[in-house]
């Protein structure tokens, strides 16, 4: 009888502590960022983000700065890229954010017609990435911004519902 009493309470215990773990952070807060450092996978996403800003490139569209940012898929399944729903962030070294451009087609029409063929197949938003790949794009920032000594890079997953925070140090 009382290996019974101590069974119905160990099973209301956990209960009632799965109820409170599962009750955690709401959607979207600020807890349901996932941080990690440039260039280490997400053990449970499989994949990482690096990123480089070369002042040699970063005026290659006319009014925007231009950082090259790196996927690597290290999973068995696509990443999925969704430029419609994707949205990315850089943290400067001063501490201010700035929202990238993924499709600069779209905003500098003019300007991405006069690029080389394979020099817009290198600066394009992917789709999807296959397991094993590393793709690079470009993300641009409308004016002039520094992003030497960038601080960190938050990219939120449209496909995944998540964002995720890769920091530099």
């Amino acid at each position: 009888m009382r290996v019974i009493k101590l069974i119905t309470l160990a099973v209301g215990i956990s209960l009632l502590f799965s109820a409170c773990v599962i009750s955690g952070a709401k959607s979207g807060s600020k807890k349901d960022v996932l941080t990690n450092r440039l260039g280490y996978v997400l053990p449970k996403y499989n994949f990482s983000i690096d990123a480089a800003y070369d002042p040699r490139t970063a005026g290659i569209i006319e009014g925007y700065t231009a950082l090259t940012v790196a996927v690597v898929n290290k999973g068995f399944g696509a990443v999925t890229m969704r430029p419609d729903k994707d949205s990315w962030k850089i943290k400067d070294r001063g501490g201010s954010w700035h929202r990238g451009i993924l499709d600069i087609q779209y905003e500098a029409p003019e300007q991405w017609h006069r690029l080389h063929p394979k020099a817009k197949q290198l600066m394009i938003y992917p789709t999807a990435i296959p397991p094993g790949y590393t793709q690079t794009f470009q993300l641009f920032f409308p004016g002039q911004v520094d992003l030497a000594g960038f601080d960190r890079i938050r990219y939120h997953s449209g496909d995944k519902k998540k964002t995720f925070t890769f920091t530099r140090y």
